[in-house]
């Protein structure tokens, strides 16, 4: 009867064991599983950062596209002073004179390129074909010049008529083709980045916002109400939709009307005006083609 016992004993104490060993190799196994996720997720990690990174054969930081956006700005400002020097060709023009059917164009096919695919595709695709189209052996040259002069030649076409006399339309149409081409060397730049990068600007009647906007023209009291976007802001936006303000807006300014004033509310000719005796005290750095181009 001991001797049972004790084989009985034994028996119970060796089914416990092995209970207890398999319990191990199981928690064992899901152990190494949860580690082998884990491994895996942090090395498709690091080669999507990399491939990302390859991607991008040059990387800017904020204060540089900061300072290129500006120069850009100055290099179409130094353009427009220029070109726009002749007081008696510039009376002729109205705020009619631009026509923003192009604009609106270029908008609406951008939007639907933007909503063709996923946020991941769309950044994908715009700097696998913005690296693509930096190989000049791969694609003829005036396939890239191409966009860059027919902005020319529609600016040409709308604003020649108020040139300055004494300026050639070739050296004007040549600069004019430079300044489009080092913006869209910016462009691709910013399309190669990590972030997505965006511009916007804001229709005239928007009040002014001194944390988003510059005025050129120094009315910036509370409630001032914007008359042009001179310049578009520059925003650098994330994955989560969080933004960042890179480069303010420039933009004219006006006072704003107040309630209960004698005055009537203004016209667009009175605004017309007010815009020209502005450009006229600032002589040399003339603004107004800035307002052309951009409206």
């Amino acid at each position: 009867m001991d001797l049972l016992r004790k084989l009985s004993h034994e028996n119970v104490a060796l089914k416990e064991k092995l209970r207890r060993e398999r319990e191990l190799l199981t928690e064992a196994k899901q152990a190494a599983a949860e580690s082998a996720t884990q491994h895996q997720r942090v090395t498709m990690g690091f080669m999507t950062k990399l491939r990302s990174l390859q991607k991008r054969s040059e990387t800017l930081y904020d204060d540089q596209c900061a300072s290129e956006w500006r120069k850009l700005q100055q290099a179409l400002k130094s353009w427009t002073g220029r070109t726009f020097k002749d007081e008696s060709a510039m009376s002729k023009m109205t705020l009619e004179s631009p026509n923003t059917q192009s604009e609106q164009l270029l908008t609406a096919v951008g939007k639907i390129v933007r909503d063709s695919g996923s946020s991941h595709t769309w950044e994908i695709w715009r700097s696998a074909t913005s690296k693509a189209l930096d190989n000049r052996a791969s694609f003829e040259n005036h396939r890239l010049d191409d966009p860059c002069n027919q902005f020319s030649q529609m600016v040409e076409a709308l604003f020649s008529d108020y040139y300055s006399p004494n300026i050639h339309k070739d050296n004007t149409h040549r600069a004019l083709l430079q300044i489009f081409e080092d913006c869209l060397s910016f462009k691709k730049k910013l399309e190669r980045q990590e972030f997505e990068y965006q511009t916007r600007q804001s229709p005239p009647g928007t009040v002014y916002s001194t944390e988003k906007m510059k005025s050129l023209n120094f009315v910036e009291d509370d409630g001032s109400i914007v008359t042009m976007s001179i310049w578009p802001s520059l925003y650098k936006l994330s994955f989560e939709n969080e933004e960042l303000l890179i480069q303010p807006e420039a933009v004219w300014t006006k006072e704003p009307v107040h309630v209960g004033d004698d005055s009537p509310m203004k016209n667009n000719s009175d605004v017309h005006k007010e815009i020209k005796r502005e450009v006229k005290t600032e002589g040399d750095d003339d603004e107004l083609s800035l307002v052309m181009l951009s409206s």
